[in-house]
Parts: structure tokens; C-alpha cells; sequence
């Protein structure tokens, strides 16, 4: 007689209130789960969470198979048939976002308010959401009456398919997001519901509205590669396997799974770009080039106790691209692309932490006196060593170069913090 397979030891803890799914399914739900409750079975999950639960395994249908990174072929390239190669888009798919309307979620961000001013530049209307006690220290220059905003979160849908119903956008450029791998650990269900729901919400407005002619674009992260990063030999393309290491990652694998399913099942025109370390003035204090200019630029200032630097892993290696080179080739994207691409938004060279550190103290008054102090508890159970991106698909695709030059991207982080410390410090 056949042999039959053993049933899933999975399956058999999957938890009485779900259907029998196919073992994928139950190993993306169980994933998902076990991100908020390491360790447990979904079966032991408190009953508080059942309705969350409910609507992960949902989720976890976008996940399920996406390490295998099907949004390309070996290529990374698209198609065969000679009219799609090397990620060039045919002419006919561009489509200027001059005297059109524009919609960025998430315009407070540093990135959301550089692609805002990109935009703006480029003769568009521009409207933007933002959450109720959100800091607006990035919108300078964007307040008055340029742009328009909406309050309001992209984790309530009702509210944004109000905004996008009446606004009808041409452009979507989704930035809102939990975006911090730190706080995703320690917040791992936020971070699920504002990554994946919050794009759901974008996308299931888009899909009911009949705007089958709307441009998206979906911002991802370099943190989908996760593990590859140090396996794979050289700069990462976009057909490398995406083997997240956080919440945040497995949230970014998600939103990219969703955009995908989206274009397949209903046609809508999404265009994800894969964001590794992108830096101006304004980004967020938790990373790396971000707190060493704000210490410095206190310790300048007289309000720090000692003259140190507080600091985690210098060895590692990061790709690092100004936004104010990066907003440009998103735009690009979005007139240029054809649907269901992905992209590396990356500069492919690398910087040692340590060699970043060293520049903003020679950029500093007071660099030669700083003492650098390891804080163990700054160290990750997980650091990829080198985190490098391989961009030659979006140059070919958009003609794009980064051209500013890292030292004058340094010098502008650390004057942003000298400002920002003034204003914090009430030293002004």
C-alpha cells in the first residue's frame, strides 16, 4: 500500500479555533505567533489575544513561501521574452507626477518629508498624513500651505480610505511604519499591526475605489535579508533569500508579500523599494550615525556629565545613502517602474561603523577630548557583519547615482543635532 507522510507536529498544536491549513501556512502562522510568545505553541496563546491572532494568520498568508523571495527570478530581472530585462520599464509605463496629486503616508519621517519636498519640486500636489501627536520638527518649509495634511493613523482604515476617497490620489508613496527594529522586539504586535495592516488599509482603499490607475509606492527595508546578509558573497541583489532575523523584518516581508498579491490579484500598479540605511538631518536618534552626532553635539554643548561617546559594535559594515539622493530616485520609481518590481535603494559601498565614528569627531570641536565607551548592553544577539546593497538594478532602471559625498552628509547629521540639542536643552 502508499506510504502516507506522518501528520505535522504542527498542525497538531495548531489551536482549536483555526482551520486545518496546509503545513505552510501553519509554519507562518506559528512563526508570526511565537514572535510575541517565544516559545509557545499557538495553542498556549492568552485568549486576550485570540482576535490579533485571528487577524496574523491572515497576514501569514503573505508570508507564507516569501523565503524564497518569488518577486524575481534568478535574474533578478523579470521576464524573458525580451521586453522586460534587467529591470528596464517599457516607455510607456512612465508617468510624470507633474500637475498630479500626490499622498505620503508617514510625510513627518525623514525620508516621508524629503520625498514631500521631492515631489513638491517637481510641480505635484502634495497631501500628507500624520499622527495626532506627531513631532513636525522634519516638515520645515512644508507648512506653509504647500502641503496639505490629514491627521489621523494608517492603522485605521476607515480613516484612510476617507483620505484617499477624497483626495483620489495619482501617487502613493507609503512610508508610515514602526519602523525601529529595537521596538520591535520589545513591541513585536505593533509592529505587525501598523507594518502590515497599515498597508492593507492602503491597499484595500486603492482596490474598492477603482483606482487601478493609482502609482504605490511601498517602502521596504534591507532587513528582509536578515541571515543572507552574512552568507551571501558581495553586494545583495534582489533575488537573495529573505531570512529576517526581527518582528520588524518579518513585518517588512509581509507588506512586500501584500504589495505583490495585490498587483497579481487586482492589478494595482505597486512598486517596493527595499530601503537599506538611508541618512540626512532629522532621522531617528536610535540609529547609529543619528546618537553618535547627538552625544557629540551635547558633550559640545556643555550638557553632557562626561566628555564620552557611548557606543555598541564599531566592526560592523553598513550601506549608507543620503535621502537627499534617495527621494530623488523614488519619485524616479514611481513614474518610471513597471508594477511588481522590487528595488535596492542602496549606494553599494560600505562604511565601518568605527570609520563613521572617527569622521564625526574630526567634524567636531571638541573630537580629540570624547572618550569612546563600550555599553555591552548596546550589543545585538544578531549583527550581520557587513550589510551591503547591490543597487545596479535601480541605476539601470532610472539612470540614478548617488552624488553626495559621505563627509558632507556627516557634517549635515551633526549640525542638524547641534541645533536640535540647542532646542532640547533650551539653550536658545
Amino acid at each position: 500500500s502508499p506510504r502516507t507522510s506522518p501528520p505535522s507536529p504542527l498542525a497538531r498544536t495548531s489551536p482549536p479555533f483555526l482551520p486545518p491549513f496546509p503545513p505552510p501556512i501553519n509554519i507562518s502562522w506559528f512563526c508570526l505567533a511565537s514572535l510575541a510568545h517565544p516559545g509557545a505553541a499557538p495553542a498556549q496563546m492568552p485568549a486576550r489575544h485570540v482576535s490579533l491572532e485571528l487577524r496574523l494568520l491572515v497576514m501569514a498568508l503573505l508570508v507564507a513561501g516569501a523565503v524564497c523571495n518569488p518577486t524575481e527570478d534568478r535574474a533578478g530581472v523579470g521576464t524573458e521574452n525580451g521586453t522586460c530585462r534587467r529591470g528596464d520599464s517599457p516607455p510607456e509605463m512612465y508617468r510624470s507626477v507633474r500637475n498630479s496629486t500626490c499622498l505620503v503616508t508617514g510625510i513627518s519621517g525623514m525620508i516621508g518629508s524629503f520625498i514631500a519636498r521631492e515631489a513638491l519640486a517637481r510641480g505635484c500636489l502634495v497631501h500628507g498624513i500624520v499622527r495626532f501627536r506627531t513631532h513636525w520638527g522634519n516638515l520645515g518649509g512644508l507648512l506653509n500651505g504647500s502641503v496639505t495634511l490629514h491627521k489621523g493613523d494608517i492603522t485605521d482604515g476607515t480613516f484612510v480610505r476617507s483620505v484617499i476617497s477624497s483626495i483620489r490620489p495619482d501617487f502613493i508613496f507609503h512610508l508610515a511604519a514602526q519602523s525601529l527594529n529595537g521596538v520591535s522586539t520589545t513591541s513585536p504586535y505593533l509592529t505587525m499591526q501598523v507594518n502590515i495592516e497599515g498597508t492593507l488599509h492602503i491597499l484595500e482603499a486603492v482596490k474598492d475605489l477603482g483606482l487601478v490607475s493609482t502609482r504605490i509606492f511601498n517602502a521596504g527595508s534591507s532587513t528582509v535579508y536578515g541571515k543572507t546578509a552574512d552568507e551571501w558573497e558581495g553586494p545583495i541583489p534582489e533575488h537573495a533569500p529573505l531570512q529576517p532575523v526581527t518582528p520588524y523584518g518579518v513585518s517588512k516581508v509581509a507588506q512586500e508579500m501584500a504589495g505583490l498579491q495585490y498587483y497579481h490579484s487586482h492589478r494595482l500598479h505597486v512598486v517596493t523599494g527595499r530601503f537599506f540605511q538611508q541618512v540626512a538631518p532629522g532621522g531617528p536618534e536610535t540609529l547609529a550615525i543619528q546618537d553618535f552626532a547627538m552625544q557629540i553635539a551635547m558633550v559640545e554643548l556643555g550638557v553632557r556629565g562626561k566628555p564620552e561617546v557611548v557606543h555598541g559594535n564599531l566592526e560592523t559594515l553598513r550601506d549608507m545613502t543620503d535621502v537627499r539622493d534617495s527621494s530623488r530616485v523614488m519619485v524616479d520609481l514611481a513614474e518610471k517602474s513597471a508594477p511588481g518590481k522590487v528595488y535596492n535603494v542602496c549606494s553599494n559601498r560600505a562604511v565601518k561603523v568605527r570609520d563613521l565614528l572617527q569622521i564625526l569627531l574630526s567634524l567636531s570641536t571638541v573630537g580629540d577630548t570624547i572618550q569612546l565607551t563600550q555599553d555591552p548592553a548596546r550589543l545585538r544577539t544578531f549583527d550581520e557583519k557587513i550589510l551591503l546593497g547591490d543597487n545596479s538594478k535601480l541605476r539601470q532602471a532610472t539612470g540614478w547615482e548617488p552624488t553626495t559625498e559621505f563627509r558632507d552628509t556627516v557634517e549635515a547629521v551633526l549640525d542638524y543635532w547641534r541645533r536640535e540639542v540647542k532646542v532640547r536643552f533650551q539653550l536658545i
